[in-house]
C-alpha cells in the first residue's frame, strides 16, 4: 500500500518488484536495496521462529535505520529531516506514512549515530539482547538499556543535539 515501496521482506521471502520499475535499476541501486532487504532477513531471523519474530513488534524506525546503514543507502541529511520533521519526532509509523524519505532519513541518521557511538556490531549486539527478551518493545528496551536514554524520543534528542555541537 505505500507507492515507493519497492521491496520487503517477510520472516520467510524477499519480495522484490521488477527492478525497471524503481525508477533507478543501476547495479548500485540493485545491490544496495538487496542488501537493505536481506539485512531485514538477518534481523528477523536473531528469533527462533517467524511467531517469534512477529511478537517482538520490530520498531521500524530500528529496523529500516540498521538496514539503510548496512546496505549504504543515501538518504535525506539530518538537516533536510529537521527542516521537515519541525519539531516533531520523525521516527514513528505515522513519519513513515506521511514523510517516508524523511522518516527513512531519520531512521538511517539514528542508527549512523548507534554505530558511531557503540561500534560496528551494535546491531546484532542490540538484536541478540531483544531476541532473549522476546517480548513487544524488545528491541526499544535493548537500546535504552544500551543507550541509557529513557525513550526513543530521548534517544532522538541525543542524534540531534550532538549534530548541532559544535566540532
Amino acid at each position: 500500500r505505500e507507492p515507493a515501496l519497492r521491496a520487503w521482506t517477510t520472516f520467510g521471502a524477499v519480495h522484490v518488484v521488477d527492478p525497471r520499475r524503481w525508477g533507478d535499476d543501476s547495479d548500485a541501486t540493485r545491490t544496495e536495496r538487496l542488501t537493505h532487504e536481506l539485512c531485514h532477513a538477518a534481523l528477523l531471523h536473531r528469533f527462533p521462529d517467524e511467531q517469534a519474530a512477529r511478537a517482538a513488534r520490530l520498531p521500524r524506525f530500528f529496523t529500516e535505520g540498521a538496514c539503510s546503514v548496512i546496505a549504504g543507502q543515501h538518504r535525506l541529511p539530518l538537516s533536510e529531516v529537521l527542516a521537515r520533521a519541525g519539531g516533531a519526532l520523525p521516527l514513528t509509523i505515522d513519519a513513515f506514512a506521511r514523510d517516508p524519505d524523511m522518516a527513512y532519513g531519520a531512521a538511517h541518521a539514528l542508527a549512523a549515530a548507534l554505530v558511531e557511538q557503540h561500534g560496528p556490531l551494535v546491531f546484532a549486539s542490540v538484536m541478540s539482547t531483544a531476541a532473549r527478551d522476546g517480548g513487544a518493545g524488545c528491541v526499544e528496551r535493548a537500546l535504552l538499556a544500551l543507550t541509557g536514554q529513557a525513550d526513543v524520543a530521548a534517544l532522538w534528542r541525543v542524534v540531534v543535539d550532538s549534530s548541532a555541537a559544535p566540532t
